[in-house]
């Protein structure tokens, strides 16, 4: 019995051992659970880029290690698609243990060694290697291999070859994988004709002009593809029904085909059989089931009215807008059925639609998919929503329209789902980001101030507009040339504080050598203004500024204010010149201060930022210089007004993807200087013709008289504008106009003819936000006592003309 008791003695010893073994294990295991992640890691890299599995996994760092945590950096590292294996290991990093460095031993996939293409005829190899987003050193996903075949197929399609197959062959090696895609063409199809039959209310001309195939022509080449017939299927009958005819019946579409053996291709005549029917008259809509809104407030939304041809495209656009005016206010999920009835013997349509109204909807979450650089609170700062806030159509449309703006996505794609109960719903934004890193160099040539100076610059300019991801923007800025150079350094924060807060910060340092008239003393007076003395002029200083931005539905408004502050000082010898300019003089030998407060109010209701097609800006800006009494030389208040307006005057599809698009677009300024009575103003801040950012093609002190240099000017442009390449680039026809005044008061009471110069010509404008310049040839003239004058520069070939495609905001 006692030999029993020390045997089961001795195994429950063994057992409490162990569990205490196994405890001190686990724990010792699970250390690094939440502690704070100080690294992320990563060996195995060869080909895939660290900046590039950073940009990922920089927003985890700082946070603590947990379950949720680690798949979610987990879940994002595999959505890049870079590794076959992955092998997390926690490492301590620091001797106590108190936080853990995130290690990841990965294996990636073999790169694209080569890329080629084999039997193509009708289309080039640098065509086809365009049209696949795979390129040669990307790493080898399979899936992005099947993607390109289908984007390589629908290139194909495009050009009309119906028959067209492509399949892709890769072969794996120790340096990486040779990728072939394997064409068989078959022959191309082309349109020679299209024709209809029982048409006798609709021509030819008007039903073609809205379809997708076009017969082959000078301004087409006829490619036939089967998704656009069914596309033209669809206009036919849409045509007819909103001319009233909702007994249109399209019988057949015959297709008949003939070889040409000369060119090698099928050719087409494709014949429309049409039964036209009856037209009829819309009789009106009632409405049943509306507590929410009265009978009054939906149907004023219905623009087809009773009496009129029945018109199917405006009576659906009648129902989307009752629908979207419950949206507009939460209630997703209201079912809207319309009862429509045909009366065939009076040839009348008549609509009862029955609304079934429910609970508003809520918005449960928003999640954001494919950022890789930005974070995530960065993109949703800029949706005006929340979870639990009532669903809004209109604030998603304002959100949308706030990413686009941003610059930093070329793409921004929301999906509405349904949330986990019925009057619960998901937002889902897929975002596709661009680049934001800018480096821009170059020669400038621009007008000046001084005729004796060399009007050419170099420059070279360094910017990020979303710095870590995080929204803001930092830059440096360097211009030479022979008589200025400048080092700026800028920062900007649109949510300073985490609101909805604009700030700017700025430093620069500068050296200018310039001229100025000084008085040059006779025996029989004095004269200041045809001698100029040379004198150089070393400065530096900072801006600041704060703006809010509030965003209503027909604008955005957004209201700054700041600071602008500069001390220079000037070099000269003081025993030989004495300066007319008393600002030069007040510089001599020492540092002077300057500064300046301004404030800004701009409504903006353009639609696009950077390329806008319509919609218009306005803007007020008013400044006052000269802060602190008897230390500075300059005291005078300035005021700058600037409106802009933007039209489409066509958009017309030409192809699938380039429309034929022309857009005017309208600029007016007018600035002015008030000084304090009895006070200078320097001539650095005055104002005058620049010839690179107004009156364009004009260069100041080369082919003007000082007397356009004044305290008051008006300026402004039209310029039609054909986008060739969307958010690109586009071609441009500028004309410009612009007068200088000596004061205010001259520029409405002493205006004539001879004081406004003009100029005109064509110009390519990059509306790229990383690459905005312009590249302009300009012709300009003036007119002198009522007779026209050409501007000697530019009166046979023009001249050249490089500016920058600056934004105003």
């Amino acid at each position: 019995m006692y030999g029993k008791k020390r045997i089961l003695t001795f195994i429950y010893l063994c057992v409490l051992s162990f569990l205490c073994i196994h405890a001190a294990a686990q724990s010792e295991s699970d250390w690094y659970y939440d502690k704070e992640i100080r690294g992320i890691k990563f060996n195995g890299l060869r080909f895939v880029k660290s900046s590039d599995v950073e940009a990922v996994t920089d927003s985890f760092i700082g946070r603590d290690f947990s379950d949720e945590v680690y798949s979610e950096l987990l879940n994002k590292i595999y959505a890049l698609e870079y590794f076959e294996e992955i092998t997390p290991l926690a490492l301590p990093a620091d001797p106590e243990k108190k936080a853990i460095i995130l290690q990841f031993n990965v294996t990636e996939r073999p790169v694209i060694k080569s890329l080629s293409f084999s039997g193509n005829q009708g289309l080039r190899s640098s065509e086809l290697r365009d049209a696949a987003a795979l390129k040669e050193g990307d790493i080898f996903i399979l899936s992005k291999v099947l993607l390109d075949e289908r984007k390589l197929q629908n290139l194909y399609l495009e050009k009309g070859y119906t028959d067209v197959r492509i399949v892709s062959d890769f072969t794996e090696e120790s340096d990486g994988v040779k990728l072939v895609f394997k064409i068989t063409e078959g022959r191309k199809s082309v349109i020679t004709a299209i024709r209809f039959q029982g048409n006798v209310f609709a021509s030819e001309k008007n039903l073609k002009k809205d379809m997708k195939l076009k017969e082959a022509g000078l301004f087409s080449k006829g490619a036939f593809q089967e998704s656009a017939l069914e596309l033209d299927k669809q206009a036919v009958l849409l045509y007819y029904q909103t001319k009233g005819f909702m007994d249109i019946v399209l019988v057949d579409v015959i297709r008949d085909v003939a070889y040409n053996e000369e060119k090698k291709r099928d050719e087409m005549t494709i014949t429309y059989v049409i039964k036209e029917g009856a037209q009829y008259i819309f009789n009106g809509i009632t409405i049943q089931g509306n507590r929410i809104f009265s009978d009054q407030e939906l149907l004023s939304l219905v623009k087809l009215k009773k009496g009129s041809t029945f018109n199917q495209t405006r009576f659906q656009e009648g129902l989307a807008a009752i629908a979207d005016l419950y949206y507009e206010n939460g209630y997703t999920s209201n079912t809207f059925y319309p009862d429509i009835k045909k009366d065939t013997d009076n040839r009348l349509i008549s609509c009862t639609l029955m609304i079934t109204e429910s609970r508003r909807s809520h918005i449960e979450k928003i999640s954001i998919t494919g950022n890789k650089k930005t974070k995530d609170y960065v993109i949703l700062r800029e949706i005006p929503l929340e979870s639990g806030d009532i669903f809004s159509k209109r604030k998603i449309e304002t959100g949308l329209r706030s990413l686009y703006n941003l610059g930093f996505f070329s793409s921004v794609i929301p999906q509405i789902v349904q949330g986990s109960e019925e009057n619960l719903m998901e937002l889902l934004i897929s975002v596709e980001e661009q680049s934001t890193t800018s480096v821009e160099f170059g020669i400038t040539f621009s007008g000046i101030a001084d005729p004796s100076a060399w009007p050419v610059s170099a420059f070279i300019n360094w910017k990020d507009s979303n710095f870590l991801g995080t929204g803001k923007s930092i830059g440096v800025n360097l211009n030479g040339s022979n008589e200025e150079q400048t080092l700026g350094f800028n920062f900007n924060d649109p949510w300073f504080l985490n609101r909805p807060l604009n700030f700017n910060a700025g430093l620069h340092i500068k050296h200018r050598a310039a001229t100025a008239p000084y008085y040059n003393y006779f025996p029989g007076g004095v004269n200041k203004t045809d001698y100029y003395m040379n004198y150089n002029q070393v400065a530096f200083g900072g801006d600041v500024s704060l703006g809010k931005r509030w965003v209503w539905n027909f604008a955005a408004f957004t209201l700054t204010g700041g600071l602008s502050n500069s001390f220079s000082r000037n070099f000269y010898d003081a025993s030989l010149y004495t300066p007319v300019d008393v600002t030069v003089s007040d510089r001599h030998g020492k540092f002077a201060v300057q500064n300046t407060l301004w404030m800004k109010g701009a409504l903006n209701a353009r639609d696009t930022l950077f390329d806008p097609s319509k919609g218009w800006f306005v803007s007020q800006q008013v400044a006052w210089t000269g802060l602190l009494p008897k230390l500075e030389s300059e005291y005078f208040f300035k005021t700058d007004t600037k409106g802009e307006i933007y039209v489409t005057l066509l958009d017309k599809p030409v192809s699938e993807t380039w429309n034929l698009k022309f857009v005017l677009a309208g600029y007016t300024g007018l600035t002015f200087l008030f000084p304090v009575k009895n006070t200078p103003i320097g001539m650095n801040n005055m104002l005058y013709i620049d010839g690179m950012f107004n009156g364009r093609g004009w260069a100041a002190g080369a082919d003007q008289s000082s007397s356009v240099v004044g305290r008051a000017m008006w300026s402004s442009f039209a310029e039609v504008r054909m986008p060739l390449a969307p958010g690109v680039f586009s071609l441009d026809f500028f004309g410009d106009i612009i007068a200088v005044k000596e004061s205010p008061e001259k520029m409405f009471t002493r205006l004539s003819g001879n004081d406004f110069f003009f100029s005109f010509g064509p110009g390519l404008r990059f509306s790229l936000p990383q690459f905005p310049l312009r590249l302009m040839w300009a012709w300009s003239f003036k007119t002198r006592d009522g007779k026209f004058e050409w501007n000697s520069s530019s009166k046979n070939a023009g001249r050249f003309v490089l500016s920058f495609n600056l934004v105003n905001q």
